[in-house]
């Protein structure tokens, strides 16, 4: 949960100079990005669980899915806006990415399948050859100085699955 909150106060410090960047130039990819684009856009190296530069979909929706069952207190597959809001405090994406973004019907019971079949700004801005792969020339990279906490995906999703 550590990494989740560092990343996301890295994401929000870099949304700015995102934002900038894409301003200053007219063939930027950001240029003309709204505020949640840019807040997937610069989160979206948070998702490369195998850590090999190349963020794809499956990875996006395994991010989703460790997320997901983070917060689904009761275990039954469904998040209420309580178990929700849970998760927007725990990754600042999720405040942008709101409830609703994922089209929380008005039961109020929004599943993982729900969540992973909304369209992800990121991909759709800047996967220009919709192969649901970001690859260097597509993504832009954010730099953090400092040391960070190293986690082993695998085993998190494998003790997810127990």
């Amino acid at each position: 949960m550590q990494l989740r909150r560092f990343m996301s106060t890295v994401m929000f410090t870099s949304l700015a100079a995102l934002h900038v960047a894409g301003c200053q130039s007219g063939g930027s990819p950001f240029s003309g990005a709204s505020q949640r684009e840019l807040t997937f856009i610069s989160a979206a190296q948070t998702w490369d669980l195998n850590k090999d530069n190349v963020v794809t979909c499956d990875e996006w929706k395994q991010y989703l899915a460790t997320s997901f069952a983070e917060v689904d207190a009761n275990k039954d597959g469904v998040l209420s806006k309580d178990e929700f809001a849970r998760l927007a405090k725990q990754d600042k994406l999720f405040e942008e990415a709101d409830y609703a973004f994922f089209g929380a019907p008005a039961d109020g019971r929004l599943t993982l399948a729900q969540m992973q079949g909304t369209a992800n700004p990121a991909f759709q801005r800047l996967d220009k050859d919709k192969d649901c792969r970001l690859v260097s020339d597509e993504l832009v990279r954010q730099h953090t100085p400092g040391k960070r906490e190293e986690i082993d995906w695998q085993k998190r999703q494998d003790s997810l699955r127990k």
